[in-house]
């Protein structure tokens, strides 16, 4: 905007109403004003409380930026108000805007027409008599005790069935003789959770607020780990337990809504339990007698009632059956668990058996060290045969130095076929995930696959589940994974990091120059190239994180224990590895760009002892490569696109083929473009 107003030649905004004036006209539509005009002109209550209706009639006015004398806005109150309530507060005197409200709720409270709360001729006490019906009572009986008024106190109701039942009463007393019943039991009533209808329980005898095991499940809420771990003995028939994690639960009994840390532990007793923490937080008082609980919420006071002992102890039978029946699903699934385990040991014992059994039969075609040494010395007559491997790079054939070949046997464990089965050691560098403070944690979707992909997708998982990378997850956190081709024609599974990576805090680590890296190669005729096998896979995930990488399948819901492709942070957390592990040899006689590891020097002896120190801190580290992309001992390697050689640094002719094959163009509609 200031550069267009400096174009145009209009002078610098001043003021900030000048500004204000501005950025209206340049942002807020024409029409934006009269629908607000035209929305308040025609807001009515309809089904809205009285309260509801003048909140929106206040934020109306606000932004229609209306100014009105009370008398007109009273009026426009009056106006939109259910016709039963406006002909009775129009009968009513009243000077500000207040006490209009205040009368208009009291009508709407009393639910009766021709009079207000205090002159109402029919005020009736509710009495819930044992079989659960409501008896109404005349205010005028003998002995009535004094009456509550309703603008003060909410009575929320035990929640019935599926329906949320909330009564706000004029008038709420006990039937004489009515509470004996409650004598002898804790308070049970229900509440609502996430839509359901759950138990709850007020005990002032626990220390703690607990959520049972099988609510937290049974709602997928998302737990928290405990800060303070500690044992339980008391809420369950299993003994000992250890109390680990934490659970935030919003519920509801009728209007009165409230959010309560709690511990998660098994219980049968009931869904949740409000301890002493609840009652010092909320500042709770117990009326013994009545067994209700009384606080005050948001300037409103609130009494919960208890349910009638039968119906606690229904529910409480139906809960314990529903426990009792979960532990038995439990059981059989952690009994197939260990029996497909055990059969997963027993053939992984058979096949390291016959392997071993194998490597016995197998004869060396080579002679070990201590064996020509001796053979030397007693001044023998030897029988040499060399065996030379061939390696191949950019279709150029090189037969290796057989100094080099004794080297790569002697360090044959770092070229594995497969990465070992097993998490990589610690080397004191993870990948960790920091979120930005309060981000939402994203839950997306698994991408909708055809059944081969979803075979694919669930044979990678399973293998990699077999490896020891990934495992089953439980983290409110989860992102889809897609199937990516490779070039060899298979898949590869990689997991849609892009919203974790959103709330991710970024790091900025940095990668190295490549034209740096080139020029630190001018001098040498000796180069060997190293590509890490999996190298994102052979760095751990830092503990604690693991449940932000989790992906899910249409089979279930896994996070990663090794680093994933994807992560934003991934590059920065490898090449820190690497420059940790190769921080002696950079800049000597290595470069190294992520998986990337080139050894250079100047003659083949001094080439030798290098490629000996770099694998030798790989094997140390236990960094494993991949033989059939390495290349050893060549005069000339390519190298990120590049081709490497005692006489410089050319382009890669494969990188470029494209361009010098185009057919030359013999008029102008043949040209590229």
């Amino acid at each position: 905007m200031v550069t267009s107003r400096r174009r145009n030649g209009e002078r610098p905004i001043g003021t900030w109403d000048e500004m204000k004036a501005v950025m209206r006209k340049r942002f807020v539509p024409s029409h934006y004003y009269r629908d607000l005009h035209r929305k308040l002109q025609s807001l009515t209550q309809g089904s809205m409380s009285v309260e509801d209706y003048y909140k929106e009639m206040e934020i109306a006015m606000i932004r229609a930026n209306v100014e009105e004398d009370r008398e007109a806005t009273m009026a426009r109150f009056i106006g939109g108000l259910k016709k039963e309530i406006a002909d009775v507060v129009e009968l009513q005197h009243y000077i500000e805007m207040e006490d209009l409200l205040h009368k208009a709720i009291l009508v709407e409270r009393c639910q009766g027409v021709g009079h207000i709360a205090s002159q109402c001729p029919n005020k009736r006490a509710m009495i819930l008599l044992d079989n659960g019906d409501i008896e109404s009572v005349s205010s005028s009986d003998d002995d009535m005790p004094p009456l509550e008024d309703c603008s003060d106190v909410e009575v929320a109701e035990p929640v019935v069935g599926d329906v949320l039942v909330t009564r706000r009463a004029l008038n709420m007393q006990p039937k004489a003789g009515g509470n004996e019943e409650q004598r002898e039991h804790i308070f049970h009533t229900r509440c609502h959770i996430n839509d359901k209808v759950c138990s709850l329980i007020i005990d002032s005898g626990s220390c703690t607020n607990v959520a049972s095991t099988l609510l937290v499940e049974k709602l997928s809420l998302p737990k928290l780990k405990h800060p303070n771990p500690y044992r339980l003995q008391w809420l369950n028939d299993c003994g000992d337990i250890r109390v680990t994690k934490q659970v935030m639960i919003s519920f509801s009994i009728g209007k009165y809504k409230d959010e309560v840390l709690c511990d998660v532990a098994p219980m049968h007793a009931g869904h949740l339990l409000l301890g002493r923490p609840w009652q010092f937080d909320r500042r709770v008082i117990h009326d013994g007698y009545k067994n209700r609980y009384t606080l005050v919420m948001n300037n409103h006071t609130i009494v919960l009632t208890p349910l009638q002992p039968t119906e606690a102890y229904a529910d409480q039978i139906r809960i314990t059956r529903e426990c009792k029946l979960r532990e038995e699903q439990l059981s059989i699934q952690e009994k197939e668990r260990k029996d497909k385990k055990n059969e997963s040991q027993q053939t992984k014992e058979k096949n390291k058996s016959e392997s071993k059994e194998e490597k016995k039969k197998r004869v060396s075609a080579f002679a070990s060290k201590r064996e020509v040494e001796s053979a030397l010395l007693a001044k023998e007559q030897l029988l040499v045969f060399i065996q030379k491997d061939v390696y191949f790079t950019n279709e150029l054939n090189f037969s290796l130095p057989s100094m080099v070949a004794f080297l790569l046997q002697e360090f044959g464990d770092i070229f594995p076929e497969e990465i070992p089965h097993g998490l990589p050691p610690t080397r004191g560098i993870e990948h960790q995930i920091d979120l930005i403070p309060g981000s939402s944690i994203p839950n997306r979707p698994a991408y909708r696959t055809s059944p081969e992909e979803a075979k694919e997708i669930q044979r990678q998982v399973d293998e990699l589940l077999q490896k020891g990378f990934v495992r089953e997850s439980l983290s409110p956190c989860s992102a889809p994974v897609i199937l990516v081709p490779k070039k060899d024609g298979t898949w590869r599974m990689c997991t849609d990091c892009r919203a974790i990576n959103k709330i991710t805090v970024k790091y900025r680590y940095p990668i190295p120059r490549l034209d740096d890296m080139l020029d630190e190669l001018h001098g040498s005729c000796v180069f060997s190239k190293i590509d890490l096998k999996s190298g994102y896979y052979q760095i751990r995930m830092k503990e604690g994180d693991e449940w932000k990488t989790a992906f899910k399948t249409k089979y279930g819901l896994y996070e990663w224990m090794v680093m994933p492709f994807g992560l934003s942070n991934a590059p920065s957390t490898f090449m820190r590895l690497m420059n940790h592990v190769l921080r002696s040899f950079i800049g000597k006689f290595v470069v190294v760009y992520f998986d990337d590891i080139l050894i250079y020097s100047k003659t083949l002896d001094e080439h030798v002892n290098h490629l000996h120190v770099v694998l030798n801190v790989l094997r140390e580290n236990k960094l494993y490569a991949n033989l059939k992309k390495c290349s050893f001992c060549h005069e000339s390697v390519v190298f990120l696109g590049f081709v490497v050689s005692s006489k410089g640094i050319s382009v890669d002719k494969e990188k470029v083929r494209a361009i010098r094959e185009w057919p030359t163009p013999k008029n102008a509609n043949e040209g590229p473009y």
